[in-house]
């Protein structure tokens, strides 16, 4: 897509051989279908986005081929789920005009239509955000071990595919507690899912941050900004 493009502006379905130029699409074939060696090296790498996309493309290819229709397909599927999942959170939130008109947005945005053609993981990291997202606000609203369960669930699968899904913790804890301020029977289901969702995760949040750091101890070349705290100034 031209850079000099409106980002806004409609688009039509993508012809398969302008997506196949995208060099992250076929890095997503050659990781899914790697040993079970490398796969393991790069779970382990601060460089690495997230295992569970790539898995879920390895189990998918043995079902479906990896034919570029199937391997984008793949992407259809969350994102047609999404829709939905926008107006349950919307009228979950307010009501069911705002529910309504979340599910059209989302049904017409041109970065999901974007995203659904392509052999990446976005597709899926809004989804299950939406799905989380939905499911905190059940587990604040019913108390009930198995919502938490299911959000815990969730949010894991989140985070596990691309690694800025630990970005919806915080902003959760912060809406959990402003709710449960004065429940302090239902701050205890979501303190144990908060202690699930953070504690296992601490040796790897460190070796994140000290990629953000130090670009040099990334396993392969690091393409982001190099100088984090400026680039949310600039």
């Amino acid at each position: 897509m031209p850079a000099t493009e409106d980002p806004c502006a409609p688009i039509a379905p993508i012809p398969a051989s302008e997506i196949v130029r995208f060099d992250d699409e076929a890095d997503v074939v050659v990781y899914a279908l790697a040993d079970l060696r490398t796969v393991l090296e790069r779970l382990l790498s601060a460089g690495d986005n997230g295992p569970a996309y790539m898995l879920l493309v390895r189990l998918w290819i043995g079902l479906a081929g990896q034919s570029e229709f199937s391997l984008r397909f793949l992407s259809v599927l969350p994102s047609v789920l999404s829709v939905p999942l926008f107006y349950a959170l919307g009228r979950k939130l307010f009501d069911q005009r705002v529910g309504l008109a979340a599910g059209a947005l989302g049904a017409f945005s041109t970065y999901q239509l974007f995203f659904a053609q392509m052999n990446k993981m976005y597709a899926l990291v809004v989804c299950l955000t939406l799905l989380t997202s939905y499911l905190l606000l059940r587990g604040i609203e019913t108390a009930r071990p198995r919502a938490w369960v299911a959000y815990t669930i969730t949010t894991t699968a989140l985070m596990a595919t691309h690694v800025f899904g630990v970005l919806v913790v915080p902003w959760h804890a912060v809406y959990a507690l402003w709710c449960l301020r004065s429940d302090r029977r239902h701050l205890k289901p979501w303190l144990v899912s908060l202690g699930a969702l953070t504690l296992p995760y601490l040796p790897f949040a460190y070796s994140r941050l000290l990629a953000l750091v130090r670009p040099e101890t990334l396993t392969r070349e690091f393409t982001g900004p190099r100088d984090f705290a400026g680039m949310f100034v600039t």
